[in-house]
């Protein structure tokens, strides 16, 4: 028995060694990840700093210092898509491999072409929404305010046309770098007439004079007025004039600004000026004089009440 013990100690203990090399783990050098970093670089003229660098479907991202240099939190190995996004430079996606290694960058990026702007419209009645902004293939409607964005795609000079039911369609070429601001303004098409009335309140003024007249530069077009108190002026381009009338014994009308951006017909009322400086008579309530028959009834019964004045202190003097 004494012979035996021995021996059975060293095969416990070799049991046991065995089984605590089981259980120990296996150490790896492998890392838990590797750093991918970058340089982006930018054309002439442009800032290096704050673009934005996403790691596509994982959350993770990170943007470029002062220099255009990025760095990322360690990364399995694997495929990896990296997408590179700022306003004014065009979107650019990399595809990259790591493979047990750290792993650095370098990536060049181009401007965009993105053209910005306000759409404005001779006649400002009409809304702003809905002009439309073209490049080749590519186009955009204006918003309520009248803005427009538009990505021309391309830093090389390019012909952009801006277009609006009843107004004339404008050209613009120019070459867009990064982000440029355009504000157009679209004129009228057409020709329009200008007729009207003049007339007293009652009946029509014959021989009322009508000055018309455009812009300071533009020649006044003058007309009277027919049997029917009717004046008329064709072929008048869209924008803004000034309408003057004036007829012996009546004060002048003017209108200005007159908006004309389609067929207009006015009806202007003229006032004479012997009413104009008559006070108001007030009974129950004020009677405004503004026709030429109630100036003619209320000279009549001044006259008549001065007459009976003047032979009522008669008579009294005589008695």
């Amino acid at each position: 028995m004494r012979r035996i013990a021995p021996l059975c100690i060293l095969t416990i203990s070799l049991v046991l060694s065995g089984a605590v090399a089981a259980v120990r783990p296996e150490v790896s050098d492998e890392p838990s990840g590797y750093e991918l970093s970058g340089q982006v670089s930018v054309p002439t003229g442009m800032r290096p700093a704050g673009i934005a660098v996403l790691v596509v479907d994982s959350g993770l991202y990170t943007t470029t210092d002062a220099e255009g240099s990025f760095g990322l939190p360690p990364l399995p190995s694997g495929p990896y898509d990296l997408l590179l996004l700022r306003e004014d430079l065009r979107d650019k996606t990399v595809s990259v491999e790591v493979e047990q290694e750290d792993l650095h960058l370098v990536i060049a990026m181009e401007p965009a072409a993105l053209l910005t702007g306000h759409l404005l419209l001779e006649n400002p009645a009409d809304p702003l929404q809905g002009s439309t902004v073209t490049f080749a293939d590519r186009s955009t409607q204006t918003d309520e305010e009248g803005w427009y964005l538009l990505d021309l795609g391309q830093n090389e000079p390019s012909t952009v046309r801006f277009e609006r039911e009843g107004y004339l369609a404008a050209e613009v070429t120019l070459a867009v770098r990064g982000m440029d601001r355009l504000d157009v303004e679209l004129q009228a098409a057409g020709e329009h007439r200008l007729t009207g009335t003049v007339g007293d309140g009652l009946e029509p003024v014959l021989g009322a004079q009508v000055l018309f007249q455009g812009s300071e530069a533009s020649e006044p077009r003058e007309q009277q007025t027919d049997e029917g108190g009717r004046f008329q002026f064709e072929r008048c381009p869209p924008g803004s004039y000034r309408l003057v009338v004036t007829a012996p014994g009546f004060e002048r009308v003017v209108v200005d600004p007159l908006a004309l951006f389609s067929d207009l017909d006015l009806k202007v009322i003229l006032t004479s000026v012997v009413l104009s400086e008559l006070p108001s008579c007030t009974t129950s309530g004020r009677i405004s004089l503004r026709t030429s028959r109630q100036r003619t009834t209320w000279l009549l019964l001044s006259i008549g009440l001065l007459a009976g004045l003047c032979r009522r202190r008669r008579v009294e003097n005589m008695d």
